[in-house]
């Protein structure tokens, strides 16, 4: 008499993916495709859980999303509260240097790279 293997159940297939942002509404490439491969996944089979922050503008950080534990198009989503310092004076005006594009300075001194 020949006798079956026993059955064995499929290996169980989990990811974990983390993204500063992650929401349908995000706007960004890499957290785009972040998104979009953790569903892709899920929708084969494989368990995807996404840490984030709550998120959703990258220039203000402030949260917009509620912290815990939701599900979004089948990947579990765990948020948590962005913490930034953005909001202090010193570090917006610093942030706002460098997006102008102005030179680094050192109290009287010039940071040495000549003026474009």
């Amino acid at each position: 008499m020949i006798q079956e293997p026993p059955a064995v159940a499929p290996p169980r297939c989990t990811s974990l993916s983390f993204t500063p942002r992650y929401g349908e509404e995000v706007v960004g490439g890499a957290e785009d495709l972040a998104r979009r491969t953790a569903e892709e996944l899920a929708s084969r089979g494989i368990e995807v859980t996404a840490l984030s922050t709550c998120a959703l503008d990258h220039h203000t950080w402030r949260d917009h999303y509620a912290a815990g534990a939701t599900s979004l198009n089948g990947v579990e989503v765990i948020r948590f509260p962005a913490v930034t310092r953005l909001g202090e004076p010193k570090v917006r005006k610093a942030v706002q240097a460098v997006a102008s594009g102005e030179p680094a300075k050192k109290k009287g001194r010039s940071s040495g790279c000549p003026a474009s």
